[in-house]
This record gives C-alpha cells, structure tokens and sequence, in this order.
C-alpha cells in the first residue's frame, strides 16, 4: 500500500491580510523568512516520506498558476470552490485508493524529525485506525482544537480550553494519517449525504467535525516534532518579526 501525501491548500489565510489576499493567500507566502513559501516547505517535508509522484495538493482552481510555478512537480487536485477541509479530504480519498493518505496543512511551521513521527503513525494507520499527532499545549488558544483521550473539541472558547488543559488536553495539529478506505468508511457512516451530492453542494465542514468528533477509529499520538500553526500575525510573529516589521512600514 503506497503512501500519498495530500497537502490541503485551499485556504484563504484571512487573518493575515494585508499580506494575504484572496489571489494569493498565506500558503503562497514565505512567512518564516527561510526563502521558501509554506507551501514549498510543506512539500519538502512531504518527500521526507513519500515519493514525489505521490505527493498530491489539494487547493482551489483560482490558484493554479501559483501551484504550477512554486511546486510544478507535484500532482494538483483542482477544487472549483474553498468548502473546507471535510470536501478536501473526501476528494482525496476517493481519488486515492489503496494508499495510506498523509493529510496535512500547507501553513503549519513543524521543527525536528517530523518524518519519524508520520512513519510511527502510518504503522498505526495499517490497522485501520485514524492518526492524529497531539501537541502539548503551553497556553489557552481559542483558535486551536483540542484531543482529551478520545474527544475532540473544535476551536473552544477560552474557559473550556483552560478547562480542558487541566485535563491534560492536547492541541489538534490537524495533521491525519489514514488509509484512504478506512476514510470513506466513516465518510459513509457519519456524514452518508457527501457521497450524494455534486461538489457544490458539498457542506463547509472542517474534517474535525465531520468526522474526527464522531469516528470511533481515532488515536492520538504525542507529537515529538515542533509545531506551529501559521494562522495570525501573532504566530507569524514568532517566527519572523521581521516581517511584522516590513507589514508596519508599509501600511
């Protein structure tokens, strides 16, 4: 069974405007000052375990060209429409059957040796189960999900996620490792309607949601690997005062 990448990069990146923008969101961007857009380091980490042709990029149509000129060796998964990661995961599973599917973010700034980690959870995966990697948080983020044991909590306000670090709670990196027929099995059991519709019709749900709050296939693995996710101008800037400061002068 092959190992596919899947890269979501469809997003729209809001929360960084002015420098993220409808015709080039955040992905497209080098938000870390290392010389390379997420995208591009979200896809060298992505060959660290997998072969290039089996690194697939899911993003929207409208964003073709900035695919074709920063990652042209990879294979693109074209959506008409952003719908969320839900829609994103579905198409990918369906396109990519008899594979191990390695789903993750393209905007996530991740240190160390991520590649182990991702292999340990493939092993896992084989089994038929859903893998998540679990990040130790070290304060409330209401932009964050959250794993207790099994249950996940989409983006919480802050007291429930203070509540629920005190309950040893992990942050939900977003990132999943699972076997493309076990996806659409829980597909076909908690969210039966997708297999129906056109991709315009397609519900804008967040994959945590439509699945990983239901499945009872889930494992959540301590991530031993640094992990951010580049989603504000207070992550980004983090990594990259800089260019904070360069957004200021120009503003």
């Amino acid at each position: 069974m092959q190992i596919c990448s899947v890269i979501l990069a469809g997003g729209l990146g809001k929360r960084l405007a002015p420098l993220s923008t409808k015709s080039k969101p955040k992905q497209f961007h080098d938000l870390t000052g290392c010389g390379m857009s997420m995208l591009q380091q979200t896809v060298m980490r992505a060959e660290e375990f997998s072969a290039v042709k089996n690194i697939h990029i899911i993003g929207n149509a409208a964003h073709e060209h900035h695919f074709a000129y920063q990652v042209p060796e990879c294979n693109l998964i074209l959506e008409p429409s952003a719908k969320n990661t839900a829609a994103s995961v579905f198409i990918a599973a369906q396109k990519l059957p008899n594979s191990i599917l390695v789903i993750m973010p393209a905007d996530h700034y991740i240190i160390g040796d991520f590649a182990v980690d991702v292999k340990r959870a493939v092993s896992i995966a084989k089994t038929g189960r859903i893998v998540t990697f679990g990040i130790t948080p070290n304060a409330p983020n209401e932009n964050y999900g959250y794993i207790v044991t099994h249950l996940f909590t989409e983006k919480p306000q802050r007291e429930r996620a203070e509540k629920l670090i005190a309950q040893k709670a992990k942050w939900n990196s977003g990132i999943f490792v699972a076997r493309s027929d076990v996806l659409l099995h829980e597909f076909k059991k908690h969210q039966p309607d997708f297999f129906k519709m056109p991709f315009a019709a397609l519900p804008e749900l967040p994959f945590d949601k439509a699945i990983m709050e239901k499945t009872a296939r889930h494992v959540c693995l301590s991530a031993n690997f640094g992990w951010d996710d580049l989603g504000s101008w207070e992550s980004v800037a983090r990594h990259n005062p800089q260019l904070i400061d360069k957004i200021k002068l120009a503003s």
